[in-house]
């Protein structure tokens, strides 16, 4: 048995094992993944994205995917795992795999050391009909002033990302810094302009598998506030022209000011029951540290 790491020339070796969306965040600039084979079949595989890399928090790995095999491979997996966590100067590993079907993945986690409880996902999925019933939706018109991507001019594009780099708004891309803007749908994407600057953005990435992935919405100004119930809401309008009402979308609800607003439009949508799991990769060497300090 042995350990290969994912990258662009063998990713499309692995796609049937880990899923098209998997294997196509896999490749993004701060993601690894590993995987587990034994007789040339892929058996494990693990695929995280480190967080924190543009700011001065400590860095952290956000397990995405974790898919576990026997003892054996999840042994072999899950080390390689932990010397990346060392090379990768990472603080902390977090994790969260759907409860329903993943007692293996659970007991495995378990055994290497990540303290494991039960919770609620992040991430919800809800389809665009859904969206296109909500009450916001319904409620705004379009405006002259919100515009869909495609409409921005390049050297405009790449000044915003380079002003989301300064205020250091990622959303989920924290490295939208060596995205292809091709990597957002440019008719469902949108932005809000005001006296002929932008004020705000809600950039929409359409998967692999073909479902839509809010990854950027955020705005500026006084008005800030009022600007991002516009824009997710044109998003949504934008989206219902040209897909399918059955598509899914993909909400990552990853801080509180996107959690109070998924709660508010969407307030019967929860996320389903997953295995919340965290280690501290630096905890060890931390105490030697303190020791040798004494």
């Amino acid at each position: 048995m042995r350990i290969i790491k994912l990258n662009k020339e063998n990713i499309s070796d692995y796609r049937d094992h880990i899923g098209l969306d998997i294997a196509e965040k896999a490749i993004r600039s701060f993601s690894h993944g590993l995987v587990a084979i034994d007789k040339d079949a892929p058996v494990a595989s693990i695929v995280w994205e480190q967080k924190n890399i543009m700011s001065s928090e400590p860095c952290e790995s956000l397990i995405f995917h974790f898919s576990a095999g026997d003892d054996e491979a999840n042994e072999l997996l899950l080390s390689e795992y932990r010397n990346h966590m060392i090379d990768e100067d990472i603080y902390i590993s977090k994790v969260q795999i759907a409860a329903k079907g993943h007692a293996n993945e659970k007991k495995a986690l378990q055994k290497a050391g990540f303290r494991v409880s039960l919770g609620e996902n992040d991430v919800v999925e809800v389809k665009l009909s859904v969206m296109l019933a909500m009450p916001l939706v319904a409620k705004v018109k379009k405006m002259a002033n919100v515009h869909p991507l495609g409409e921005m001019p390049d050297i405009v594009f790449n000044e915003n990302v380079r002003k989301m780099l300064f205020m250091k708004r990622y959303g989920l891309c924290e490295d939208i810094a060596f995205l292809q803007r091709s990597h957002f749908d440019e008719e469902i994407s949108c932005y809000f302009e005001k006296d002929k600057d932008v004020r705000g953005l809600m950039l929409v990435h359409k998967t692999a598998e073909g479902s839509l992935r809010p990854e950027l919405l955020t705005g500026w100004g006084s008005d800030f506030n009022k600007i991002l119930p516009v824009l997710l809401a044109h998003s949504v309008i934008y989206a219902g022209e040209i897909c399918d009402p059955g598509e899914t979308v993909i909400i990552d609800r990853h801080n509180i000011q996107l959690l109070a607003l998924v709660e508010k439009i969407l307030p019967q949508k929860i996320g389903v029951p997953v295995y919340i799991g965290e280690r501290y990769e630096k905890e060890k060497q931390d105490e030697e540290e303190s020791l040798v300090d004494i």
